[in-house]
Formats: C-alpha cells, structure tokens, sequence
C-alpha cells in the first residue's frame, strides 16, 4: 500500500531539473493528487480507497519520473557543466581577489604571462583560485553544491600537493614539497572549504536563475 508522500519521492527523486524545479514539480503533482482523492471521497469512497485509486490513475512510478524527466528537462547536461564553469570561474575569481587562497598550482598559473607591472604573486593567487573554482563548479553544478564542493575541493588540493611535492623531490629542492600536516590535514581543509562555497555558490545561483527564468521567459 503506496502513499502519496512514498509515491512522490519515488516519481520526482532525481529530476534532471534544478532544485527549484523539483520542488515546484513535487508541489504540482501532490495537488493534483489531492484533488483526485477528494473527487473520489465526494463520490462516496473512503479516503485510503481514494488514495489508492488516485495513484493507479497517475500510473507506475518509474514511468512518471522518466516522463517528468522528459517534459521537465532543464539545461541539457553540457549546457549546464558550462553554467557552472562559468560560475566556478567568477566565484574563484572573487575569492582570489578578496583572499589569499588557491593552492600553489604554479605549473598551472605560471604558464600565463602576465604585465610588468602586475604583482605575480597576487595576480597567481587569482588565477588559482579562478583554475580551481572552475573545475569544481563543472563538475558540481546540478548536483548536491555543498557535498559534491567539499569532496572535489579536498581532492583537487590534496592532488595538488602531491604533485608539488613530487616536482620538489625531482627537482632537488631544499624544501621538498609540504609537510606531512599541510598535505594531510591543511590541504583538504583549505580546499574543502573553498570548493564548499563554490560548489554551494554555484547550485544557489542556478537555482534563482530557475526561479526567474520563467518569469522573464
């Protein structure tokens, strides 16, 4: 015996629309639903009776997600990878500008030449921050912002400094990449918090983007 709450979490679970949009979808079918139970209850049936009746019109589950999926569909999946590079892109833009973080990545950031009279070391930290948030915000967007922002955060800095490790070791430098605690412990902190706020940043603006866009369409 299926209830309407059961019924709606599996038909809109995972809808490849923005979070916005999948609430408002939920909201629509739940009042559709109670006003074919209450057409039912009216003719003299009992409300569970109603109930059931109500969902054997709205039909299997399954079937209903995927043709919500169908009608609903937002941003097809390229074009919503690109809302969030780009996104990630101006987030760590901002952050690079009002905060010395980023990582090291500089076999990344040195590879842009910059004017003379640009300090490289802030103008690095920028481009960091705008490489790191760009990676995060494509690879989050659509998804759980905050969850799917910490883990990549704390991969991609930790990645990180494995790297410059390895390249100080190679290189025969005399402080050999990071320390034991930074690459364990800061790095992923660092990160985390960063991609955090990115990969959440990213998924609240296309979510107000959700909501004005009928609007404004």
């Amino acid at each position: 015996m299926t209830s309407i709450e059961s019924y709606l979490d599996a038909s809109c679970v995972r809808l490849a629309v923005n979070p916005a949009e999948a609430e408002d979808v939920r909201e629509e079918l739940r009042a559709h639903l109670h006003e074919l139970v209450e057409e039912h209850v009216a003719e003299g049936m009992d409300r569970q009776a109603a109930a059931e009746r109500a969902l054997a019109r709205f039909g299997d589950a399954r079937a209903l997600h995927d043709c919500l999926n169908r009608v609903h569909r937002g941003d097809v999946w390229w074009a919503l990878r690109l809302k969030g590079l780009a996104l990630g892109l101006l987030i760590g833009a901002l952050f690079g500008v009002l905060a010395p973080i980023g990582g090291h990545l500089e076999f990344a950031a040195r590879a842009f030449p910059l004017p003379a009279d640009v300090d490289p070391s802030r103008a690095h930290i920028a481009i960091n921050a705008m490489l790191a948030g760009g990676v995060i915000g494509l690879l989050s967007a659509g998804g759980r912002g905050l969850l799917a922002g910490w883990c990549v955060g704390s991969l991609l800095w930790l990645t990180e400094y494995v790297v410059h490790w390895i390249i100080g070791v190679a290189s025969g430098a005399a402080d050999a990449g990071p320390s034991v605690l930074s690459s364990v412990l800061l790095a992923p902190l660092l990160g985390g918090m960063f991609g955090a706020a990115v990969g959440a940043g990213t998924a609240a603006i296309l979510s107000a983007a959700a909501r004005v866009r009928p609007q404004i369409g």
